[in-house]
């Protein structure tokens, strides 16, 4: 892994919800101003592995142009903490916790859709 950009954890590890939102706020605009800085076209592969109580392996195609929305889109909807890593010198790796995932098996590479692709995408989402 690369080095380490950014640590965060689920609400039930603050004994204080403002400030888990503030963290949170804080957090997000850290990872769009770094997303920003990686991929200046908002278009994002995202491959995962072991995926869940299954270990699935799998990819999307994400259209994110901040942190929150890259997170939400890939993240499982249940309490995750992450990990987030330099992955190259475009890309993002992103290990995740949960209670299916509670090791941190559950890996999401996140870089720049190649830019052959992102007429394609933006045609079929509108």
């Amino acid at each position: 892994m690369g080095r380490k950009l950014i640590e965060f954890a689920n609400y039930c590890s603050y004994d204080d919800i403002d400030e888990w939102e503030n963290d949170w706020t804080n957090v997000m605009e850290h990872l769009t101003t770094v997303m920003r800085k990686k991929n200046k076209h908002d278009n994002w592969q995202v491959d995962v592995k072991d995926f869940g109580w299954a270990c699935k392996n799998g990819y999307k195609y994400v259209k994110a142009d901040k942190g929150a929305v890259l997170i939400n889109s890939i993240l499982p909807n249940t309490e995750c903490s992450f990990k987030i890593y330099n992955w190259g010198s475009d890309g993002l790796l992103i290990q995740n916790f949960h209670h299916d995932s509670c090791t941190g098996k559950e890996i999401y590479c996140v870089r720049p859709k190649k830019r052959k692709y992102v007429k394609h995408i933006n045609r079929d989402n509108g």
